[in-house]
């Protein structure tokens, strides 16, 4: 009887252990990609079942849902200073011209929120970014939820990668939801980089952002 009450609570200590590993690996901020795609496929579900801000089914649309406040998401994260760029693949069949608008909404008003648009190119022809191309002046909003702008020309067949970059060691504001985006045909890939440099680029996900891009004429 004591063996098997031993027994028994040697299986609920590593339960517990195996539980607990769990909830730390869903509560990373950006785990990198690996080989584990079962857990990252686990961690999407379990985030995506225990928000209400889980997104509808938009198939056949062709840009991400806005909500009524202007926002596709409405989740505020803080960086921690952890990271300071973050930017997504634009679908390559999505990119109709070479002259691109790209908004994105502060998450908080200030510096706190503040942030400079940018823009990468896969100039190697691997899928990754590894060339800056265009980047904006340092933009922050009187109030949360204002959107900025910026355009700029890129290459042609050069694929591109936007988003937004924050000083260095900065406790930066911003909007992100752990899944992918809304509408599956929208023009952005669901994972992102948020480390780029000739040693390294590190991609992380999925998740999504106030982030709109245009082709203008």
């Amino acid at each position: 009887m004591r063996t098997r009450s031993y027994i028994f609570g040697n299986i609920l200590f590593v339960l517990g252990i195996l539980v607990l590993l769990l909830v730390v690996y869903i509560n990373l901020p950006f785990p990198e990609q690996s080989s584990y795609n079962f857990l990252n496929r686990l961690r999407v579900i379990l985030n995506t079942t225990a928000t209400a801000d889980a997104p509808a089914n938009l198939s056949g649309q062709q840009v991400p849902r806005i909500r009524g406040d202007g926002l596709i998401t409405s989740k505020v994260h803080h960086t921690g200073g952890r990271y300071h760029l973050w930017v997504w693949g634009v679908k390559p069949r999505k990119m109709t011209s070479c002259r691109i608008k790209i908004e994105t909404a502060h998450a908080a008003a200030g510096s706190d929120g503040g942030f400079w648009l940018v823009a990468f190119a896969d100039t190697s022809g691997n899928g990754k970014p590894d060339r800056e191309i265009a980047r904006s002046d340092f933009l922050t909003a009187e109030t949360a939820g204002r959107w900025s702008s910026f355009e700029f020309m890129a290459v042609d067949k050069q694929k591109i990668f936007v988003g937004t970059a924050w000083p260095e060691g900065i406790d930066t504001v911003v909007f992100r939801s752990e899944y992918p985006w809304p509408n599956p045909d929208g023009p952005f890939e669901n994972c992102f980089y948020h480390r780029i440099s000739p040693a390294k680029v590190v991609s992380a996900g999925p998740a999504h952002t106030n982030l709109i891009v245009s082709f203008l004429k």
